[in-house]
């Protein structure tokens, strides 16, 4: 338990709940997304948050390092993702995360 009164946590599958309910069940149509997502399911997230509305107002989260790399390469190397990360968002690396930080 925890006692943030601004912070919700909504246990679901994220692919499987749309964004209209994430607004619904916040009550309100501004909220963040944070996350640290698993590999195989980062770029279908991303998408579906950068696409799908309401978006959230902000994105934060935390994705494999070669992921990150790939959301944030530009011409001539750009990709679909990366492409989509830019259309729709202003992204940028915050830090990286020792593989030490995980056991």
């Amino acid at each position: 338990e925890f006692n943030w009164p601004n912070v919700k946590i909504i246990k679901s599958d994220i692919l499987k709940i749309s964004n209209k309910e994430i607004v619904k069940y916040l009550g309100s149509r501004k909220y963040k997304l944070i996350a640290n997502l698993p590999y195989q399911i980062t770029s279908e997230v991303i998408a579906k948050f950068l696409k799908e509305d309401p978006r959230p107002s902000r994105i934060i989260i935390m994705v494999q390092r070669e992921v990150g790399e790939r959301m944030l390469e530009g011409a001539p190397h750009t990709n679909l993702l990366a492409l989509m990360v830019e259309l729709y968002s202003d992204a940028k690396k915050l830090f990286r995360v020792s593989k030490n930080s995980f056991y």
